[in-house]
């Protein structure tokens, strides 16, 4: 989405930044898609980064159904960016 509206960046930071404050705060996903975000963020960066982090399937089984609507939503406004015209 942020590549769609012309954004992007190297450092994973400041594409977080861009999320943040190009589709959340412009109001084009729902508000809890941040912290949603937010979340999964610090989920894969525990599991990247710090020792012995496993993720019970208990544990994220909740998280997809969150997911699965933050991604339409995204989707639609991909798809809505891409056709529009200019």
């Amino acid at each position: 989405m942020l590549l769609a509206k012309g954004y992007s960046s190297a450092k994973i930071q400041v594409s977080v930044r861009f999320f943040h404050q190009k589709i959340v705060k412009a109001g084009l996903v729902n508000p809890s898609a941040g912290t949603l975000y937010n979340r999964l963020f610090d989920a894969r960066q525990k599991a990247d980064y710090a020792d012995l982090v496993k993720y019970e399937a208990d544990i994220v089984a909740p998280w997809f159904d969150e997911v699965k609507s933050l991604v339409d939503q995204i989707e639609t406004l991909v798809v809505k960016e891409i056709r529009s015209p200019g």
